[in-house]
């Protein structure tokens, strides 16, 4: 039965060590795999069937040889790498090392990359008039092949339905694009701002005296708005306020009419302005006079 014994422990040290006391492969870790990458790290994690009192981490990229890049501690069978560079390729191994310093054989090679920084570019939207017809937005640049993801920031402006948007009202929407993380490319996103002009107002019916003789002592001429399908108010000015020039002539309490004063002779314009309301942009409507003595 001694001899059993005496047996059974030479077996079991020629099983564990060889001749430079070094662990063989029945005491080397296994099923090395990747837990996590990002950008700029990688969290690797492996298994062991013996008590040791550590690992050893190694790391290489392409043909470069393997460098010891940490040791840890038994129990812990993870490690995460950082401070890396995104979207290159790292090459792992990992081996056991037993309390005197020996150090198994390495499990099986691991090659995983970083992330890759997604990047979008050439991303623009031309401005619309309210009223235009629905659009397709025309996709940016980017170097993942996750499809793209549209919003827009302001829906009383524009409303987006898969890649088309459809114009609510004037005024100015940011529409984002946005590109889903993958285990290979990182969230990506970019944004830009869309203009939604008013619609332009129908101007007609400026009714101006285009031609009379000029009289020093005539009152000042009444200027009629012209009609409009927009309710922006109405501001108006002469192209030479040495003939004619814009005044007002107060008819009560925050009342006044716009006037045309005569000054001279001559030939000058007269410009209606109206300004933006709701749906509608500003628009102008202009009358030629003709003054002679």
């Amino acid at each position: 039965m001694k001899n059993i014994s005496i047996l059974f422990l030479v077996v079991f040290l020629f099983a564990c060590k060889d001749e430079n006391n070094t662990p063989i492969e029945s005491s080397k870790p296994y099923d090395l795999e990747v837990v996590s990458s990002t950008l700029t790290s990688i969290k690797i994690s492996w298994k062991d069937l013996t008590s040791v009192s550590g690992f050893n981490v190694y790391r290489k990229t392409g043909s470069s040889n393997y460098v010891k890049i940490t040791s840890i501690a038994f129990p812990i069978k993870s490690y995460s790498d950082t401070q890396l560079t995104p979207g290159t390729l790292y090459t792992y191994k990992v081996t056991a090392v037993t309390a005197d310093g020996a150090e198994s054989l390495p499990t099986n090679e691991l090659t995983v990359s970083t992330v890759i920084n997604t990047v979008i570019t050439g991303f623009s939207i031309p401005s619309k008039n309210f009223g235009d017809a629905p659009f397709s937005i025309l996709p940016p640049i980017s170097n993942s092949p996750e499809p793209f993801f549209y919003i827009s920031g302001n829906e009383n402006v524009a409303k987006i339905l898969g890649n088309v948007i459809t114009i609510i009202g004037p005024g100015s929407s940011i529409i984002s694009v946005n590109q889903k993380a993958t285990s290979n490319y990182s969230i990506g996103t970019i944004s830009t701002i869309f203009t939604v002009n008013g619609a332009s107002p129908t101007l007609s019916n400026f009714i101006v005296v285009t031609k009379f003789n000029y009289d020093p002592t005539r009152f000042p001429e009444e200027i009629i708005p012209p009609t409009s399908n927009s309710t922006g108010k109405f501001s108006y000015t002469s192209s030479d306020t040495s003939i004619a020039s814009i005044g007002t002539l107060q008819c009560g309490l925050g009342c006044s009419i716009p006037t045309l004063e005569i000054k001279k002779a001559g030939t000058v314009t007269i410009t209606a302005n109206q300004a933006a309301q709701g749906a509608y942009s500003s628009g102008t409507i202009s009358k030629t006079i003709t003054l002679t003595n």
